[in-house]
Parts: C-alpha cells; sequence; structure tokens
C-alpha cells in the first residue's frame, strides 16, 4: 500500500512540474515577437541618452535567411542575465562615453551561457544618424530550450565593408545601401 501511495505521490509530482514548465517557459520575457521593436527602442534610449540626437530608423527588415547569422564579432546589447552578452542595461555614463561603450565590472561578472546560434528571428535595422552616416544593427531572438531573449548586435557604420554588404544580403535582409 504504502508503494502505491509513494508511486502516485511521485506521479502528481511530475505532473505538477511539467505542467509548469508548460506553462512557465513559453511566456518567458523574450518570446513574444513585439519585443523586437522594444529591444530595438531600448538600445537607443540606452545608448544615446547622454547624445542629444538619436539616429533615426529608415528601415526594417526581417531576416529570411536567419541560419546563416552565425556567431559574428559584433558588440551585443541586452537586459538578460541569462546569456553573455558584452553590455547589459542599464549602461553607465562612463560605459556610454565609450566607444563602443564597455561593460562595467559589475556587468561583467554577470556572465552567463554563450548565445545559441542561429537566432530564431532576425531583424536587420538601418540607422541614419544627424551626421548623415548610416548604420546596420541587428535584433535577434535567441534561444535555447528554457528561455529566450532578444539581443542587440550592432553591426558598421557607412562606409560598409564589403564582407559586411554580403553578410547582409546572405541573411536575407535586402537593404539599400
Amino acid at each position: 500500500m504504502k508503494r502505491l501511495w509513494l508511486a502516485i505521490g511521485v506521479l502528481m509530482l511530475a505532473s505538477i512540474l511539467i505542467v509548469g514548465w508548460l506553462v512557465i517557459v513559453p511566456r518567458s520575457s523574450g518570446r513574444t515577437p513585439e519585443n523586437w521593436r522594444a529591444t530595438l527602442d531600448q538600445y537607443l534610449d540606452q545608448v544615446y541618452a547622454v547624445s542629444e540626437t538619436r539616429p533615426t530608423v529608415i528601415a526594417t527588415v526581417r531576416a529570411d535567411q536567419v541560419t546563416n547569422f552565425q556567431e559574428t564579432d559584433f558588440v551585443t546589447f541586452g537586459q538578460g542575465e541569462y546569456f553573455s552578452i558584452d553590455v547589459h542595461y542599464p549602461i553607465t555614463e562612463t560605459a556610454q562615453s565609450a566607444e563602443p561603450p564597455v561593460q562595467t565590472s559589475e556587468q561583467a561578472r554577470l556572465g552567463g551561457r554563450p548565445l545559441p546560434y542561429p537566432p530564431v528571428e532576425l531583424w536587420c535595422v538601418q540607422l541614419q544618424h544627424a551626421d548623415g552616416k548610416q548604420a546596420v544593427v541587428f535584433v535577434a531572438q535567441h534561444e535555447d530550450m528554457f528561455i529566450a531573449e532578444w539581443v542587440m548586435h550592432v553591426g558598421e557604420t557607412a562606409p560598409f565593408s564589403p564582407e559586411f554588404v554580403d553578410f547582409v544580403k546572405q541573411v536575407g535582409c535586402a537593404l539599400s545601401f
């Protein structure tokens, strides 16, 4: 009789854990499609908070060859602490004054898991700075089996290298340079 109650208890506990996992994981912060735009706005607000002019978004394109977006040397920005990124929000004034902004010691200690590549969703964003120069940034949704996070990858500022232009085409973003 004790074994029967033990088996029932184990099955109930397992059922509760499975249902909890199925409810919580799909609702993690990065899994809603609208968050790519919020991630872009947060990046622009944080990085350009001390400058008087924020760049204008002149084009956004959803990449159709996301699997070609493999690990790069682009500086990464984000809010989550699960994945390892270069700069965590909020960006301190010291970090903002660097080009590109750098981590503080507190940000560096956060660590995290390596970003899983390729991302599951990718947006290419073309920016226009006040001085007329254009830049391209990428908003990528990285996820593993537990969590998803939107991460900014900062590309190049004009003049764009031929390798970078090819990279943008390979990920399936039809931006006009």
